[in-house]
């Protein structure tokens, strides 16, 4: 038997919301398209407090750049 990890992008790289592996200006672009509207589980909540709002902003660009 063989077990692998699997790990979730969103774990992997808080931000990279168009999961190609680093946060870029087009996740920006998402967050910001969303700025002030969330549903339950929207992608674009990063810290998943239930609003995409400042917070998820600063988490995005703490990570911006390559999360290789």
């Amino acid at each position: 038997l063989e077990f692998r990890r699997v790990l979730f992008r969103s774990f992997d790289c808080p931000g990279d919301l168009d999961g190609d592996g680093a946060v870029s200006n087009a996740d920006v672009s998402l967050l910001l398209m969303n700025f002030g509207l969330a549903m339950p589980g929207d992608p674009n909540d990063i810290d998943g407090d239930g609003a995409v709002n400042n917070a998820d902003l600063s988490l995005m660009l703490l990570n911006f750049g390559d999360c290789g």
